[in-house]
């Protein structure tokens, strides 16, 4: 089944090209896997929780921004938001350990093409990042400190149908800083771009 899914979506990818037409704004929604690597400290947390009996690792990512054209329409600038999830649950589903690291900040993409949303692009960000522990479904946080954060990506956009939305898929990876303890994540995402 995974290898029909990818072969439709390389298909799709590489089908007849067509031109977006360029927007005053643009906003973009993506969501993916992460793998989060951690100080030595923080990654402990996580294997312990992740070491007992029963239970199951999810590592989401979510990447929302708002994007303004610049530079002949080949360049956007904008604002993002972004986090990587690392959730450790038991099979009933309850939330042993969790962790979040987040940016928020300010973004610039680059595409390759004849127009914003189509073809192969490149992108970086940086901003200001939080990393937070939460433990036993929520009942507390543990504010695990503050810093920075830098993101380099590579991507490509597909036009849709109808020319308005585009198709976004990334590969993201993120350096935060925080409290001089260093935190890396990489992240596969797709999106919509509209």
């Amino acid at each position: 089944m995974n290898r029909v899914f990818f072969i439709l979506l390389l298909a799709f990818l590489f089908s007849a090209n067509s031109v977006a037409e360029t927007e005053s704004w643009y906003f973009n929604a993506s969501i993916g896997l992460s793998n989060t690597q951690y100080p030595d400290s923080g990654e402990q947390v996580i294997i312990t929780a992740e070491n007992n009996n029963g239970v199951t690792r999810v590592s989401p990512a979510l990447d929302v921004g708002f994007y303004w054209p610049f530079f002949n329409d080949s360049i956007l600038l904008g604002a993002v938001l972004n986090a990587s999830i690392d959730s450790v649950q038991t099979g009933g589903g309850n939330e042993v350990v969790a962790h979040d690291l987040d940016y928020t900040g300010i973004s610039a993409i680059k595409f390759f093409s004849d127009s914003i949303g189509k073809g192969f692009f490149v992108r970086g960000d940086y901003g200001s990042a939080t990393s937070t522990y939460r433990f036993s479904n929520n009942l507390y946080e543990v504010d695990n400190g503050s810093g920075s954060a830098v993101l380099i990506g590579v991507g490509y956009g597909k036009p849709l149908s109808g020319d308005r939305a585009r198709l976004i898929f990334s590969f993201n990876t993120i350096t935060s800083t925080i409290n001089d303890r260093d935190f890396s994540s990489n992240q596969l995402t797709i999106g919509l771009m509209w």
